[in-house]
């Protein structure tokens, strides 16, 4: 990772930051086949089955880096054990307005407001039934899970509008030869860069789980994507009363200074840079200071959800330690993304290494 901070982000952090990514994702897609395998970390020790998939290790991708399905024969390139594609909306969508992505470096936190720009469901089913049904079985190997959102109308939805939207979405996919095949399809009901924002109706969202669950025919688990911005009386009864089969813990955040205060005990978190983050003004903060604040949703959620119910934690990942700090609170699996764009595409294989040494210790 040497190599990738003294050479390459230098280079890449000269360039706007959506432009990097861009250049990121044609890479992988273009020159994935040339990458080195030192960037794969395998060992048995790190297998696990999580919803009936069996995984090569912990580490997924998460949603936000891949938008489109673009990646799924290349990312397993950079030693992730499953990738979440999206986040997806029914129709395509442009997506906020231009700069929308800025980073924190002194923070290695990224703020956006992409506004859930993407292709839309038809399209990006496109490319999952090519995956699925035209490459080669040597190369499909990564669990692909899809991300869904509703749509940003850039005016607040009734409840009505998100669950109808998120129903017809659902039932795109669905419809698809490869929908049984799909590790899990995720509800982002806490997207920070949309007219609604964070869901605050936890009625609404119970709703919204039982009008899915009404749609899955083939039982692919479900999961609610939640956020710390959250309120504890709202997570707390969707967690107990979603008919879903997890949580993902959690979503980027608005706030720029963070009381950690689910667990009774209040600890006062600032960032190192607010004066830039003032700046750059709203959008949601991904990163470093995001790990205490999504950890501690992680061990709200586990303390509430029933045995069978799994949790993916996300949020501030950058070393095995912090992967075991989200085991520990309950999680089963963990996701990167802001983590990469600092620390480098070695990053998975780096955590994988570590996370094995653990057995040999």
């Amino acid at each position: 990772m040497d190599f990738y901070k003294k050479l390459i982000r230098p280079l890449l952090f000269k360039m706007d930051p959506e432009n990097a990514h861009r250049l990121a994702v044609d890479a992988l897609k273009n020159f994935g086949p040339l990458f080195p395998k030192s960037l794969v970390y395998k060992n048995s020790v790190l297998r696990k089955t999580v919803l009936g998939t069996e995984l090569e290790n912990p580490i997924g991708l998460a949603a936000g880096f891949d938008k489109n399905g673009e990646l799924l024969q290349s990312i397993g390139r950079l030693g992730f054990g499953f990738i979440e594609i999206g986040s997806v909306t029914l129709a395509e969508c442009a997506g906020n307005f231009r700069p929308r992505v800025f980073r924190l470096p002194r923070d290695s936190a990224i703020i956006n407001r992409m506004g859930l720009n993407g292709r839309g469901a038809r399209n990006i089913s496109r490319n999952l039934q090519f995956y699925f049904d035209d490459v080669e079985e040597s190369i499909r190997h990564l669990p692909v899970a899809v991300n869904i959102a509703p749509p940003n109308k850039f005016r607040p939805l009734s409840n009505e509008e998100v669950q109808k939207y998120a129903v017809s979405c659902f039932q795109d996919f669905s419809a698809r030869s490869y929908f049984p095949r799909l590790f899990y399809i995720a509800i982002n009901i806490s997207c920070p860069n949309t007219a609604d924002g964070v869901n605050g109706d936890a009625e609404s969202v119970i709703q919204l789980a039982e009008a899915l669950q009404k749609e899955n025919k083939f039982n692919v688990p479900i999961l609610f994507k939640l956020s710390s911005d959250s309120p504890q009386h709202f997570i707390c009864r969707v967690v107990q009363k979603a008919n879903v089969q997890g949580f993902i813990c959690g979503n980027t955040t608005t706030a720029r200074s963070f009381v950690h205060d689910y667990n009774v005990v209040q600890i006062t978190q600032h960032l190192v840079d607010p004066e830039l983050a003032a700046q750059i003004g709203p959008g949601g903060l991904s990163g470093a200071p995001l790990f205490r604040k999504n950890l501690e949703l992680c061990k709200l959620v586990n303390k509430h959800k029933n045995r069978d119910q799994v949790i993916i934690g996300v949020g501030g990942i950058d070393c095995a330690e912090h992967v075991d700090s989200f085991e520990r609170a309950g999680a089963s699996l963990v996701q990167l993304y802001t983590g990469l764009v600092y620390e480098g595409p070695a990053l998975p294989a780096q955590i994988n290494r570590n996370l094995a040494a653990r057995f040999r210790g």
